[in-house]
């Protein structure tokens, strides 16, 4: 009998860690920190004025910036404000995607990205003696053709940093368009090792 209440009362004691681990560490997007440290929040949908990190849009309407990765305020190698886009699993990437507005035929558009493999750089990202993960850009014309198009295919190593890259996007204005960034299992280190991908940046420049 006593080794039965002790076994509940160690249940309920668990039971407590749990739900208050929950309530510390789970916060919805509109509450995120903004102070220094590391805080992860999967399955993100941030608003026009909850944007988690450097995604800056010059547009008039931005619209949701989405994500299965996790939201870090950092820093990470130098940068605040990162989603890890760890892929979940060899053949499932994780992603960040958003609408963009390309209506104005008279004006220019360039997208600025900046992406890392952050393997080793951050408490929860272990290195391995290789790291590696290959980012796809596509654009995807969902509202008329139904067409997707490859912008890029850019595989980064733990040793690069961050790598900033910027994409003309002028072939495709007149058009409003879902961009979608995964991030994916591969490269030269093989299909599982260290795939710490990550987002710094993301901007749609209007001039």
């Amino acid at each position: 009998m006593r080794i039965k209440y002790i076994t509940t009362a160690v249940l309920i004691f668990l039971g407590f860690i749990i739900l208050f681990g929950f309530y510390f560490f789970y916060k919805p997007s509109s509450q995120l920190p903004k102070e220094k440290g590391y805080f992860m929040v999967p399955d993100l949908i941030f608003g026009k004025n909850d944007k988690p990190f450097a995604y800056i849009s010059e547009q008039e309407n931005p619209d949701l910036l989405e994500s299965n990765g996790y939201y870090v305020y950092g820093p990470v190698d130098n940068e605040y404000g990162v989603i890890v886009l760890h892929p979940i699993s060899k053949d499932l990437p994780r992603y960040i995607g958003t609408f963009i507005l390309l209506n104005d035929t008279e004006k220019t558009y360039i997208l600025q990205i900046k992406v890392a493999n952050i393997a080793g750089k951050i408490s929860f990202a272990p290195s391995t003696n290789c790291n590696d993960n290959i980012f796809e850009v596509y654009l995807s014309d969902i509202f008329s053709s139904g067409d997707t198009y490859t912008l890029d295919k850019i595989t980064v190593n733990s040793e690069d940093g961050w790598v900033y890259k910027e994409y003309n996007l002028n072939d495709y204005k007149g058009k409003q368009l879902y961009l979608q960034i995964l991030s994916k299992s591969g490269g030269p280190c093989g299909d599982w090792k260290g795939e710490w991908g990550a987002i710094g940046y993301l901007n749609v420049k209007e001039g």
